[in-house]
């Protein structure tokens, strides 16, 4: 049986997290075999009642404490332990505000199945902006699937200020691996703030779809 782990970094997200955590178990309950997925939640540098919330959530997630203040040693470090405990073949992050529709495990596996070695997808927000206008953000790294190989072959996450989610991408690119830049059928919704990241620190490539 091929084991899926989801990697949840959340910092103090006590409002939003019942929410993406119930989303994510109706995305597992769609899997059919031989896919099995366990919940990965970090919470990093909380003070408030995360941790406990995501527990009532979904009892079968593995909770964990750490105080990086990053989210990106967050994810490193949820991906460590899916590897290292969980003997996870496939990774799948996303953000700890963010819902996910049901079929977001079943297309980002089924590009695994095609041969795929990460799907990348997209972020969508329906707050109000600036223009007064619902908006996309591709903000991959909050919404990414990579097999393991690929994850180890990359590096894994690069602790860098500034996109450290794309970049696992770049260096994975680079490794002639292949990728689906999928943000017609994989999208995520943010549930709480417009904005998930800048992108303007990637190369023009790794901006479009």
């Amino acid at each position: 049986m091929t084991r899926v782990q989801v990697i949840v970094p959340a910092r103090n997200r006590e409002q939003e997290i019942e929410a993406c955590l119930r989303s994510i178990g109706e995305a597992i309950h769609r899997l059919r075999e031989p896919w099995n997925a366990g919940v990965v939640v970090v919470c990093d540098a909380c003070s408030d009642t995360t941790a406990l919330r995501a527990q009532r959530a979904l009892p079968d997630a593995t909770v964990l404490i750490c105080n990086y203040a990053s989210a990106d040693n967050a994810r490193a470090r949820g991906a460590e332990f899916a590897l290292d405990e969980r003997e996870a073949q496939w990774l799948a992050f996303t953000n700890a505000d963010l819902e996910v529709p049901p079929n977001w495990l079943t297309l980002q596996l089924a590009r695994a199945d095609a041969g795929f070695e990460a799907a990348a997808g997209l972020v969508e927000s329906n707050l109000s902006t600036d223009a007064g206008r619902a908006h996309h953000e591709r903000a991959r790294g909050a919404n990414l699937g990579i097999r393991t190989t690929g994850y180890r072959r990359s590096g894994g996450f690069a602790h860098w200020p500034c996109a450290e989610k794309r970049d696992i991408l770049q260096r994975l690119d680079l490794r002639n691996g292949n990728i689906c830049w999928d943000t017609q059928s994989i999208v995520a919704r943010v549930r709480a703030r417009p904005a998930i990241a800048a992108l303007d620190c990637l190369p023009p490539q790794y901006n479009s779809a």
